[in-house]
Formats: C-alpha cells, sequence, structure tokens
C-alpha cells in the first residue's frame, strides 16, 4: 500500500513539474497538492507510545530506523532492541510504567531513549518554560542533547504543575534523574499563579514583532478572566494559523511595547493594582549651562517613552481636532510650565486660559500674559509656544492627584476640552496618560532637587501685564464672502485685521466697526454679542447669521 502511494505521488508530482515548465502555474499547483497530500508522510512520523499495544509495534517499524547514524549501526541498533526490549521491560529493577515514559521522554526524537541509553550519555542544554511558569502533561520541557553534541532532544513534561528549576547546562542526566520538580499551586515561592498580585504571560513562540500583534484592549484597561487580550496570525504558504490569548486572572493590564518580543520575553502584566506600571513610562531630561549666567537649564529629551524623543506630553482635544502640548522646564533659575499648540488648529494670543481639572476638584489655570512666540516643526508646520511661571502649590497638585481633563477657554468665550487621548502611542488612553503626567512631574522635580543647589520654588506667581486695557479697541463684523459667515470680533486696527485675514483668506472683508474707550469694554460687549448668537457659532468667533440678526449687530455697532 504504501509503495503504491509513493508511485501515484511520483506520477502526480511529474505531471506537476511538466506543468510548471509549461507556464500551466494553477494546474501545477493543484497536482503539487495531490503530491503532498498522497505522499505517505506519516510514514516518517513517530507513533505515539502510551500504551502496551503501541510499544509492541515499535518492532520493525521506520521509528527505531530514523536516526542520523549510517545504516550499518541502524541495524545494529534494531538487533540491539529487538533482544533487549523484553529484557528490559521485564527486569525486576525497572517497572512497566517506566518503560513506557522511555519511550515518551525522547518521542520528538525518533530514536527511543533506552536504546541511545546503551550507546550514549545524555547532557541537559535548556528548559523550554519560564522558571515557577505552570506546564500541563505532554508540554515541551526541556532540551537534552548526547555526547556528541550534534542533536537536540525535545522532553515533554511527564505531570502538570509549577516547574522548579534543578539542571544547568552542561549537567549529565542519567537513568532515574529528574529533570525538574512539578509544584501544586501554593506549594512554590516562585510560581507564577493568576491568585498572585501579579501575573505574567510569557512568549513561547518564535521572536515576534509587535506590530505582528493585534490587541483587543488597551494597556491599562481592567481586564475580567477570559477576556480576549490579543491575536497572532501566523501565515504559511498553504494555510494560515490564528493564536488568540485569553486573560487567566482579572486586573489591569500593563502590555510590553519592546518592538521585538524575543522567546520567554513577557508579553504582558495582570496586576491587582495599576500603580506600579508608571515604572514603565520613561523620562529622561536634557540638562544644560546658560553659559552667560552659568545657571542650569532642565529640558527632556525623552518624555513618557524611551522609544521615541519627545519633549513635553502630547494629547488630543476630545474631538481630535486640536492638539496641546506641555512641558515642565526648569528656566533662569524658575519652575516653568511650557505650552505649544498648531497655529493653524489653536491661535493662542494673550490673555487666553489653559486650564487643567484634577481629582477632588482641583483645578489650576494659567493666563497668557504675553504674545506667544511662532515656532517651526520639522514639517515646517507653525507652532505656538508660550511659557508661563509655575508655582511649588501647583507642582505638588500635578504630582500628587490624578489628571481629569484640560481646556483652552479662547477670547474668554470659546472652549477646547481635551486631555481624553494622548498623542503618543504609549499612552494614547486615558488611564496612561494620567499616570505619564504625575510620573514626569515627579521626575522633574526629583530631578531639579538634584541638578539645583538651593533650590527654592515659586511660591507666588506675579503676572506682568500690559496696560493695554485703557487703549481704544474697536468690535467690528466681517463676512467671508464665499460661505457667507460672519466673524464677530474685538481689535485696536479693524482695517489691519482685515488685511491680516485676506492674506490668509481673500474673501473676508469688514462689514462694520464700532469704537469702544478701552479694551475691557470692548471685550464685555464682545462677549455679550458672542454670548447672543452662541446657538449660530461655527467655530471661534465665527456665526452663520441671518438678515435680521445681521440688522440688529450693524444697528448695535451705529
Amino acid at each position: 500500500m504504501k509503495f503504491l502511494r509513493w508511485f501515484i505521488g511520483t506520477f502526480f508530482l511529474l505531471i506537476a513539474v511538466i506543468l510548471l515548465f509549461s507556464g500551466q502555474f494553477i494546474f501545477s499547483i493543484i497536482f503539487f497538492i495531490f503530491f503532498y497530500l498522497i505522499v505517505p508522510f506519516s510514514y516518517l512520523k513517530q507513533p505515539n507510545i502510551s500504551t502496551d499495544e503501541n510499544i509492541n509495534k515499535l518492532e520493525g517499524s521506520n521509528y527505531i530506523l530514523q536516526t542520523n547514524e549510517n545504516n550499518k549501526f541502524k541495524n545494529e541498533l534494531k538487533k540491539k532492541f529487538l533482544l533487549e526490549k523484553d529484557k528490559f521491560i521485564n527486569n525486576n529493577k525497572i517497572r512497566k510504567e517506566d518503560a513506557f515514559y522511555k519511550f515518551n521522554v525522547l518521542k520528538n526524537y525518533v530514536i527511543d531513549y533506552q536504546i541511545k541509553h546503551y550507546y550514549k550519555k545524555f547532557y541537559f542544554v535548556s528548559y523550554l518554560i519560564v522558571e515557577g511558569d505552570y506546564i500541563n502533561k505532554g508540554e515541551k520541557l526541556c532540551y537534552l542533547t548526547d555526547e556528541d553534541k550534534n542533536n537536540k532532544y525535545i522532553i515533554t513534561s511527564p505531570k502538570s504543575g509549577y516547574v522548579e528549576y534543578i539542571h544547568k547546562n552542561g549537567n549529565e542526566i542519567v537513568d532515574g534523574d529528574k529533570l525538574a520538580i512539578f509544584h501544586l499551586e501554593g506549594e512554590y515561592s516562585k510560581e507564577n499563579s493568576p491568585k498572585n498580585f501579579e501575573y505574567f504571560h510569557y512568549n513561547y513562540n518564535e521572536s515576534i514583532y509587535f506590530f505582528d500583534i493585534k490587541w483587543n484592549i488597551n494597556d491599562g484597561d481592567f481586564v475580567n478572566i477570559g477576556d480576549k487580550i490579543y491575536t497572532i496570525n501566523k501565515y504559511s504558504f498553504f494555510s494560515s494559523n490564528s493564536i488568540s490569548n485569553l486573560a487567566k486572572k482579572s486586573g489591569f493590564i500593563d502590555i510590553n511595547f519592546g518592538f521585538k518580543v524575543k522567546l520567554f520575553d513577557i508579553i504582558y502584566t495582570i496586576r491587582d493594582s495599576d500603580e506600579k506600571r508608571k515604572e514603565k513610562f520613561i523620562n529622561i531630561p536634557d540638562i544644560s549651562l546658560d553659559q552667560f549666567t552659568l545657571s542650569k537649564i532642565i529640558k527632556w529629551k525623552y518624555v513618557g517613552t524611551e522609544y521615541k524623543k519627545t519633549d513635553g506630553i502630547y494629547s488630543y482635544s476630545d474631538d481630535q481636532n486640536y492638539m496641546l502640548m506641555f512641558s515642565l522646564n526648569y528656566l533662569k533659575n524658575k519652575d516653568h510650565i511650557v505650552f505649544r499648540t498648531n497655529k493653524k488648529e489653536i491661535n493662542l494670543k494673550q490673555n487666553d486660559l489653559i486650564s487643567f481639572l484634577f481629582e477632588d476638584n482641583k483645578t489650576i489655570t494659567f493666563k497668557i500674559n504675553e504674545k506667544p512666540i511662532t515656532l517651526r516643526d520639522e514639517h515646517n508646520n507653525q507652532i505656538l509656544e508660550t511659557k508661563l511661571i509655575i508655582t511649588n502649590e501647583e507642582l505638588k497638585i500635578f504630582e500628587q492627584n490624578k489628571f481629569i481633563k484640560w481646556r483652552i477657554t479662547l477670547n474668554n468665550d470659546y472652549d477646547i476640552f481635551g486631555g481624553n487621548i494622548g498623542l503618543n502611542p504609549y499612552y494614547k488612553n486615558k488611564n496612561n496618560l494620567s499616570i505619564v503626567i504625575k510620573k514626569f512631574t515627579i521626575d522633574y522635580l526629583d530631578t531639579v532637587h538634584k541638578e539645583i543647589e538651593n533650590y527654592k520654588p515659586i511660591e507666588i506667581r506675579k503676572i506682568k501685564e500690559k496696560n493695554i486695557k485703557n487703549d481704544e479697541c474697536f468690535v467690528y463684523l466681517m463676512k467671508d464672502m464665499i460661505n457667507n459667515f460672519y466673524k464677530i470680533g474685538i481689535s485696536s486696527n479693524p482695517k489691519y485685521r482685515e488685511k491680516t485675514l485676506q492674506s490668509e483668506k481673500p474673501s473676508i472683508e469688514l462689514i462694520k466697526a464700532k469704537k469702544f474707550p478701552n479694551r475691557k469694554i470692548a471685550e464685555s460687549f464682545e462677549k455679550a454679542l458672542h454670548n447672543a448668537y452662541k446657538e449660530k457659532r461655527i467655530r471661534g468667533e465665527w456665526f452663520n447669521l441671518d438678515e435680521k440678526e445681521i440688522l440688529d449687530i450693524r444697528e448695535s455697532l451705529d
């Protein structure tokens, strides 16, 4: 029967090769598949040895002939096996069930253990499971090699339990030696049990790349037992294989964000509490010296992660249309909080407000008291930056309290909310972002205390405001002639403001403007108009007004 299958298989292989060279690729693949299915590869596989019947079937089978030795030695091994088998099993010193284990122990290698035992010594190479992790009976336990050091034999576990190592590389393994100790739950101090405070999930596949893993949860999420954590899809020429992982413990998940996860590396950890996870978020300072004043400057090379250079914490608004960056710097012998926004997204101006909300309803509000400076990022985008003094009390709130949300208030009226989504993938979710902000503040204060001699934080912030409130100011109405939207704003020079807006969009025209004796009154009147037509607001200072509303505004500006 086996000869017939080989004959038919060879015939299909010949047809497949002929079709391949004649350009008939599809038919060629079909005949290659027929060849693969028909040729008796199963004859080359070792049998599942677990019963007397299977042991007896070894006589004369291909099983004991599959070896790297030459043919002469194969025949000698076979003869020796047939002579010694009954003697070995019936020997009063060796139980029959021990013989079953001897056959099973090296079933990944094709020669059985007893026969090799008569001719060669065995040596321990390495374990195939992390010490303390749980192994099931029949799973791969360790590697052995023989005295030639050319072959590795996979040994499967004879029982289930938490594994304790007892061998090192190079140890000789003799008949009767234990290869490991298997503990019940609660017996071993190093056991990786789901009942522990933290449970580690290791990689027992070949090295995998992080982008090969499809995660079903986010880092920092709370998971329950049985929740699907991730899926890895493996593809080969003829098939694909999907490996899914389910949580064995309920708790907060800590994902290993390494680019490449090697064999035995931790893929993730689940803990009862999420406090320890902050240790993974790395902040590396950039310390320099001002050559003019000889004072130290503390900025940052990495914030939140050591895998991507960044000098602050970046987060999105709730609608993901705007970005806010903030950082803590030590400049001119004072603590500063630094803000940056994309000018096209948020055009920060003097008197705009940036507020932070923390747990227990604690809030901090920073008022921009000077015009932000304009920078260029690596993509040549215009970035607005402002630096403000931060007090000791405010730093303590950042350090000790959980961050909830931020708010940017433009023109004392329009609010942008954010802080639920981090821009950096390492702290993208809300929980991670909150941890990163607290950890960053802690690391900043540690660095300042370490690097700055006689460090004294600012207790009271003194704001120097320019006396612009007494300058005359205008409330104006402008129109975009393309979309018919109207802008209600203030300016000390409406004509100049019109020209600056026209430089970006030529379709904008000034409709009406009214002068007020100072900016404070103008701001109050502008705010009243914004509140009156807030339901017609498109964005910022732009409104979609009807003819009656336009007429009312024009009359109020007479």
